[in-house]
């Protein structure tokens, strides 16, 4: 399961809100149609480009394990 969320521009970079897809997390916070998935993808190809420097995005993506381990 992938989450998109949005996170403070702090050093702790906090969670500010979770969602399940760029849209909704658009929706959540007021944002523009393809804002999330535009900064992201800017954000990927400066990673790329610049290997010295790790470049900062708000918002990251985030791959969940979908299963529950019963006790």
């Amino acid at each position: 399961m992938t989450l998109w969320m949005e996170v403070s521009t702090d050093e702790y970079e906090l969670p500010l809100a979770v969602a399940t897809s760029p849209r909704e997390l658009e929706k959540l916070r007021g944002l523009g149609k393809h804002t999330v998935v535009s900064a992201y993808n800017k954000y990927l190809k400066r990673k790329k480009t610049n290997k010295n420097k790790e470049p900062f995005c708000r918002f990251r993506r985030v791959e969940v394990d979908d299963e529950i381990n019963e006790v």
